[in-house]
C-alpha cells in the first residue's frame, strides 16, 4: 500500500503526461564489508520522462535493430539469483552490450552456460517460428514482467507460445526475432550476425505490438484491471 501512495504522490506531483516509473530497493548505509550494517532496506520511487529514460526523443528512437551472439554467457543460477532484476548483475549484460558495439551491431544475443540461447544484455529475447513464439524458460533469465506480459497477452490473441530450451540454430531458423523490455517495449531485429532477416517487423511482432500499445494506453478493455489510475 504504501508504494502505491508513493506511486500515485509522485505522478500527481510531476507534469508529465507519460514517462517511466522506476523502483530502486538499496541498503542506504555506507559499508566496506560485504554485508549491510544495519540490514535497513529502503526503497526509491523515480519517474522519468520517455526521452530521459531512451536517452533520446521517442520519435528518433530505432524501429529496429541488429544484433550479434557475444563471446559472453549469461550467469549461471548457481552463482546468484539471475532471475532477479539486481544491479550488480547488469555487469554481464554491459560487457556483452559494450562487445557488441564495438562488432558494429546495436545489441547483444547472451547463451547459457550450456549453449543454449538466454535473452539479451537487459532484455527478454523471442523468436517466431512458423508462427509459433518462442522464448528461453525461466532459469537461466531474467523474470521480466514484460516478458511475462507478452506470453499472457499472446495466450489470447491464440498464438502458440514456446518457453523452454533453444537451440543456437533457433536464430538461423526464426522468421521473426524481437528483444522486449519496459523501455524498448518490442524492438524488432533486423540482422543477427551475417544474417539479414527479410520482413521487420514481422506480422506477428506488428500484432503483438499493436496489442501492446492499445493495452498500455488503456485503450484495450480485457486487461484494463492490468492499470493503475493516477
Amino acid at each position: 500500500r504504501g508504494l502505491q501512495e508513493a506511486v500515485l504522490t509522485l505522478v500527481k506531483r510531476s507534469a508529465l503526461k507519460s514517462g517511466f516509473l522506476k523502483m530502486y530497493g538499496f541498503y542506504p548505509e555506507i559499508s566496506f564489508k560485504i554485508l549491510p550494517p544495519q540490514r535497513k532496506f529502503q526503497v526509491a520511487v523515480c519517474l522519468f520522462s520517455e526521452e530521459e529514460a531512451l536517452g533520446q526523443p521517442p520519435a528518433s528512437a530505432p524501429r529496429s535493430v541488429t544484433a550479434c551472439v557475444s563471446r559472453w554467457r549469461r550467469l549461471d543460477p548457481r552463482t546468484v539469483p539471475i532471475e532477479a532484476k539486481v544491479a550488480a548483475n547488469y555487469v554481464n549484460g554491459m560487457v556483452a552490450r559494450m562487445e557488441s558495439r564495438e562488432k558494429g551491431f546495436d545489441y547483444a544475443i547472451l547463451f547459457d552456460t550450456q549453449g543454449f540461447i538466454a535473452e539479451g544484455g537487459t532484455e527478454s529475447l523471442f523468436l517466431v517460428r512458423k508462427g509459433r513464439l518462442l522464448t528461453s524458460a525461466l532459469g537461466t533469465v531474467l523474470q521480466s514482467i514484460t516478458r511475462k506480459t507478452l506470453l499472457e497477452v499472446a495466450g489470447t490473441m491464440g498464438i502458440e507460445t514456446f518457453t523452454g530450451l533453444l537451440n543456437p540454430e533457433a536464430l538461423d531458423e526464426a522468421d521473426e526475432i524481437f528483444f522486449s523490455g519496459t523501455s524498448t517495449k518490442l524492438l524488432p531485429v533486423r540482422q543477427v550476425g551475417d544474417r539479414i532477416l527479410n520482413q521487420v517487423p514481422g506480422p506477428l511482432t506488428r500484432r503483438l505490438s499493436e496489442r501492446m500499445a492499445a493495452i498500455t494506453s488503456g485503450g484495450d478493455e480485457q486487461f484494463r484491471h492490468w492499470l493503475f489510475p493516477a
